[in-house]
C-alpha cells in the first residue's frame, strides 16, 4: 500500500483580525463588533452630536483598532460638499522654487486640516486643462495654479465654480484672485545693486516671452538700464530651466560687441545654467563677470560662489494664498483680491559681495 500524508492545521487565534485587514470594514461591522448601533459609531469617530458613554466609547475604539476601521472622509466630505483638498498646479517640480511654495502651501493646509493635490504641468495647456477638469470632476474645494497659459486654461478657471487663485504670475483681465511679488520692482533692485558695484553693462537672461512675472522681470531690468523696448543686444530669454539659463548666456557671450560686465538673470534655477555657461568658456564669477537672481531658493546658498538672489517670501506667500483660497471656499473672502507680498535682496559672492558662512538651517 502506499503512503499518504496528513497535514493538520493549526487554529491562529489572530485570524479573525487578519482576515479583516484585508477586507473593506464598515461602521455597522464596528457596530457589531462594539454591541451598539452604527449611530454610536459615528459619533465616535465624528465628535458628536451626541455624547457616548466611556463604557460604550471603549468597547468602540477597541473595535476599530481590531478591525483596523478607517472612517470614508471622502464620502463624508462630498456628503457635506467638502473634500478638504486643494489642488495646485506648478510647472515643473525640479525648479526649487516650485517646490520649496509648493512644500510651504502643503504645511499650511495640512495645519488647517486639508490636504493638496498637485499637478505638474510642464507649462503645457492641454495638461492644464486636463488637470483643471479632473480636480473639479474631484470636487476639490480650491485649485491654485502657477500658469503661463492665461486665455484658455486660467480663463476655464475663471469660470468654474470652483474658487481659484493665481500665484507667482498675474493675468490682467480675469475674473481670478492673485498672490505675488512685484516682479517689476524686484528686478529693479536686483540690477541697481549690480550697478552700484561700479558695472556699467548689466545684461539679462529673461524668462519665456509672454509669461507676465517673465515680461515684468525684464521691464524692470529696463528701467534700471534706461535699455529702451527696442534694444535687445543685452538680453536673452529663454525657459525658467538650468538649460534655458544655459543656452541665453552661451548667445549673450557669444555676440559681437562690449561683454557686459555683470548679469542679471531671471531665476535663481537659470543661473545654475548661466554659472555652468561661464565655466566652459573660463569666464570666472564674480571677477570677471558678475551675477545676480530673483528666487531665494535654498539651493542659491549653497552655490559656488553663493548667489545673490531676491528672496521670495515663500512662507508668506502660502500662508496668504492658503487663507484667501480658505476664505473664498467658505465665501468669506473677496473674489477679487490680487495681493502683493515684499521680498529682500539676499546677497552672496556671485555679484562680488563677500561670502556668509552657511548657517544650521541652511541660509
Amino acid at each position: 500500500m502506499g503512503s499518504s500524508t496528513v497535514t493538520r492545521s493549526r487554529v491562529d487565534p489572530d485570524a479573525p483580525q487578519r482576515k479583516w485587514k484585508h477586507m473593506v470594514v464598515s461602521r455597522a461591522d464596528v457596530a457589531r463588533r462594539a454591541g451598539v448601533s452604527p449611530a454610536l459609531v459615528s459619533y465616535v469617530t465624528n465628535g458628536g452630536p451626541r455624547p457616548v458613554s466611556a463604557a460604550a466609547r471603549a468597547r468602540i475604539e477597541q473595535a476599530i483598532d481590531e478591525l483596523g476601521y478607517t472612517p470614508n472622509t471622502i464620502a463624508q466630505a462630498l456628503r457635506g460638499s467638502s473634500t478638504q483638498t486643494v489642488a495646485l498646479l506648478v510647472p515643473s517640480a525640479v525648479n526649487g522654487f516650485f517646490g520649496e511654495l509648493a512644500t510651504a502651501i502643503e504645511e499650511q493646509l495640512y495645519a488647517t486640516g486639508n490636504s493638496l493635490a498637485v499637478g505638474i504641468t510642464n507649462d503645457e495647456e492641454e495638461r492644464e486643462m486636463r488637470y483643471i477638469e479632473s480636480f473639479a470632476a474631484r470636487q476639490v474645494d480650491g485649485i491654485m495654479a502657477i500658469s503661463s497659459n492665461s486665455e484658455n486654461t486660467l480663463g476655464l478657471l475663471s469660470r468654474s465654480t470652483v474658487p481659484a487663485i493665481i500665484l507667482d504670475r498675474i493675468h490682467h483681465g480675469l475674473d481670478l484672485s492673485s498672490v505675488t511679488i512685484d516682479n517689476r520692482a524686484a528686478a529693479h533692485s536686483v540690477v541697481q545693486h549690480l550697478l552700484e558695484h561700479g558695472h556699467s553693462i548689466v545684461a539679462c537672461v529673461g524668462g519665456r516671452i509672454g509669461t507676465s512675472s517673465a515680461d515684468e522681470r525684464v521691464d524692470g531690468w529696463r528701467e534700471a538700464t534706461s535699455t529702451g523696448a527696442g534694444d535687445d543686444r543685452y538680453l536673452a530669454r529663454a525657459d525658467f530651466t538650468e538649460i534655458g539659463g544655459y543656452e541665453a548666456t552661451r548667445t549673450l557671450l557669444e555676440r559681437e560687441g562690449t561683454p557686459p560686465a555683470a548679469l542679471f538673470v531671471s531665476s535663481d534655477v537659470q543661473a545654475v545654467g548661466a554659472i555652468r555657461a561661464c565655466a566652459e568658456r573660463g569666464i570666472r564669477v564674480p571677477d570677471d563677470l558678475a551675477i545676480a537672481s530673483i528666487d531665494g531658493t535654498v539651493a542659491a546658498s549653497f552655490m559656488s560662489p553663493s548667489l545673490t538672489s531676491y528672496r521670495q517670501p515663500i512662507e508668506k506667500i502660502a500662508e496668504t494664498a492658503v487663507g484667501l483660497l480658505l476664505a473664498m471656499t467658505g465665501d468669506e473672502g473677496d473674489a477679487h483680491s490680487h495681493l502683493t507680498i515684499g521680498g529682500e535682496l539676499v546677497l552672496g559672492g556671485s555679484c562680488g559681495c563677500p561670502e556668509h558662512p552657511i548657517s544650521a538651517s541652511g541660509g
